[in-house]
């Protein structure tokens, strides 16, 4: 069994990567259709090769994103953008994501809050589970 042991984040700022600011130029274009049916409702995304988005529960100005920046799962960025950025990430004027870091060595998972879990580093084995008689 695991049991959550959060690990301490590093703040970072990372260039936003080429493919990654093609993709949130895509999902603006659409965002910014006025034809009824680009419009998406909360349980739809967006999705290419090496990231997706959602639409925020909370939030319909929000976005949440996940971001594969190799070619495994392994690593993945996972962070919110409002309509603004979005805007500013597609016309190439924010060229930056502030994002907290594992601090474990080899992971490279990145999230939009200090606080996030990481799949990886934030998990340890619980062995205080009943003992076998």
């Amino acid at each position: 069994m695991h049991r959550e042991n959060r690990q301490p984040k590093t703040k970072a700022t990372v260039p936003v990567p080429d493919d990654l600011r093609d993709f949130v130029r895509y999902v603006h274009q659409v965002l910014e259709t006025r034809d009824p049916s680009a419009r998406i409702k909360p349980d739809d995304f967006f999705q290419c090769e090496r990231a997706y988005c959602v639409p925020s529960e909370v939030d319909d100005r929000r976005y949440r994103w996940a971001y594969f920046p190799e070619d495994t799962v392994r690593h993945q960025w996972e962070f919110d953008l409002d309509l603004s950025q979005i805007d500013r990430v597609a016309d190439g004027t924010q060229a930056e994501l502030t994002l907290w870091g594992c601090q474990q060595p080899g992971c490279r998972c990145k999230f939009s809050a200090p606080d996030a879990t990481c799949f990886h580093c934030d998990y340890v084995e619980d062995d205080s589970g009943p003992a076998n008689p």
